[in-house]
């Protein structure tokens, strides 16, 4: 019995176990195991996983992309006959321009590179690598079959050497795109001002032709030639802006030809005598070009005259004439920079701050201190608070308290409301069109969201429904304070009396300590510029409509005198 037990557990044995005896059989299991390559379709189904980015996580760039991502790569995914499971799709709002910060994608390829994923399906290969450390690692794992597919709603991809070039020349070109934008602009740049085209805005005295070359631009050319020519003997800055204007000068737009004016200053003149583009030599950045040797461009000044005018010698660093500054220096007075001007040399002084230690504790002091070379005032400072003592007295006199200046100064004001009205106006259609954009978003959000069933694809319209209500809310903050404002300008007509007290009140806060940036934002609201001593304000220019307003002062006391 015994022996009839064992001969029948091997008999059951080995009914249970799949009887390989031929070349058949064995080929048949293989084909079970690794699936039929010859068709696909009875291949066993791969294991997908879904990536999808955006680029940026900016509240008000790209927040649909991760929805319409993931809606178009469904799509797709139901035409190739795909499962979608919702624990398969990683998603996050990173850059791929740098490897290593994306957790997301770092988890999906782990999870590949384990073998519980067979491929990655996404809705192009930039959204997988904008770097080559990560593209370089995509096409790593193709080459091992570590991923055996990769599937893109805007890419074709075929896994095979083909496939693989064109793959990392899309990862090579994102990279480029993410990478090397600004340098093929700058490399675009620079190979304009090879060739001798001046990439900016014509030069005072000049135009641009269609080649984008420099000629000269008529009588305004000879006017900035003649300005050079009288420097030289001694003319000073503002005399030389005053000429220009007297015989009016202009500039004239090389695209379209238009003529207009451009009120000429010691400021601007002060840059121009200074470019030395007018010798010839263009100068961007520290790249300088020839002009002379690329084309027949005309000089204004010889290179001699221009290196006497501004007392350089070969010694000197040349990039510093288009510079106010130099790159890294610190400008530790904002304080009316570029507007107080030596009553000697006539050139523009510069601010400083010192510090004297008083019992009451430390003190600062604002200064403007002359550094032209030769000039007898050179080195020797003005405190600011001259100035500022100057400023004050002048608007306690009331210098524009007549009627007729004050009809001036009420249709300035009516001018200056009307553009800033229709400024306001404009910006509030816009919001209002931003906000009726969002409210129909959050409508079409609402709709699929009742209908969707998948919880990442939910998800993400949930994080699409608060943005836009998070815009909602600050849109309609926007549009009230420009609601507020519009009214305010509306009810702002300024009687006479009202006129006379704002010079009042004027004064009473020039006098009143304050933060530097406060103090020059209401000086340079009347003046323009100041030419100082040490100890007194020698001239001064108003802005408009001021200076019209002191116009129709001064003849009023004239026709009172005569």
């Amino acid at each position: 019995m015994t022996e009839l037990k064992d001969d029948t557990e091997t008999v059951i044995e080995k009914s249970e176990q799949l009887v390989i005896e031929s070349t058949q059989d064995f080929l048949k299991t293989l084909k079970e195991q690794f699936g039929d390559v010859d068709n696909p379709e009875k291949q066993v189904p791969k294991r997908y996983a879904v990536y999808i980015r955006k680029s940026t996580e900016s509240e008000d760039k790209q927040m649909r992309s991760l929805g319409d991502q993931l809606q178009e790569i469904k799509e797709m995914m139901e035409r190739l006959n795909i499962p979608f499971r919702s624990k398969d799709v990683f998603s996050e709002a990173k850059s791929a321009k740098e490897s290593g910060i994306r957790a997301e994608y770092r988890k999906m390829m782990d999870l590949v590179i384990e073998g519980k994923y067979d491929g990655i399906i996404s809705w192009h290969p930039n959204r997988l690598a904008r770097n080559m450390k990560d593209g370089g690692g995509v096409i790593d794992l193709l080459d091992k079959d570590i991923i055996k597919d990769l599937q893109f709603v805007s890419f074709t991809y075929t896994n095979d050497t083909s496939g693989k070039m064109l793959l990392g020349m899309t990862f090579v070109l994102s990279k480029q795109y993410s990478d090397h934008l600004s340098e093929t602009v700058v490399r675009g740049i620079k190979r304009s001002i090879e060739d001798g085209k001046y990439i900016n805005k014509a030069k005072h005295g000049y135009i641009k032709d269609k080649n984008g070359f420099l000629r000269p631009d008529g009588k305004n050319h000879e006017l900035i030639v003649e300005v050079f020519k009288r420097r030289l003997e001694g003319v000073t800055t503002p005399e030389l802006a005053e000429y220009l204007n007297k015989n009016d000068y202009t500039r004239r737009n090389s695209k379209t030809g238009k003529v207009y004016s451009q009120g000429m200053t010691k400021q601007k003149l002060q840059k121009i005598l200074r470019d030395p583009i007018y010798t010839g030599v263009s100068v961007y950045g520290k790249r300088p070009i020839d002009l002379t040797e690329i084309y027949n461009f005309v000089p204004v000044i010889s290179v001699a005259d221009f290196l006497k005018l501004n007392k350089l010698d070969p010694k000197s660093d040349w990039y510093v004439l288009t510079r106010s500054y130099k790159r890294g220096d610190k400008v530790k007075v904002n304080l009316l920079r570029q507007k107080v001007f030596c009553h000697k040399c006539g050139e523009a002084k510069t601010g400083g701050l010192t510090s004297k230690v008083l019992k009451a504790g430390k003190t600062h002091y604002y200064y403007f201190r002359c550094d032209t070379d030769d000039c007898p005032e050179k080195d020797k400072s003005t405190r600011a608070s001259v100035i500022q003592k100057f400023v004050q007295d002048y608007i306690k006199r009331r210098p524009f308290s007549n009627p007729e200046a004050y009809k001036s100064y009420k249709e300035e004001l009516r001018i200056q409301l009307k553009l800033k009205t229709d400024d306001l106006t404009s910006k509030l259609a816009q919001k209002r069109s931003e906000l009726t954009k969002a409210k129909q978003r959050i409508k079409e959000v609402k709709e699929t969201m009742a209908v969707e069933t998948d919880k990442v694809y939910k998800d993400i319209q949930k994080e699409d429904l608060v943005a836009n209500e998070t815009k909602i809310q600050r849109l309609d903050t926007e549009i009230g304070e420009l609601d507020t404002k519009l009214k305010d300008i509306k009810g702002a007509e300024m009687t006479y009396s009202s006129f006379l007290e704002l010079f009042d009140y004027m004064a009473k806060t020039i006098d009143k300590k304050q933060s530097m940036e406060e103090l020059d934002a209401k000086i340079q609201k009347v003046f323009l510029n100041f030419t100082v001593s040490r100890k007194k304000v020698e001239e001064y220019t108003l802005c408009e409509p001021f200076i019209h307003l002191e116009r129709l002062e001064t003849m009023k006391v004239s026709n009172g005198a005569r």
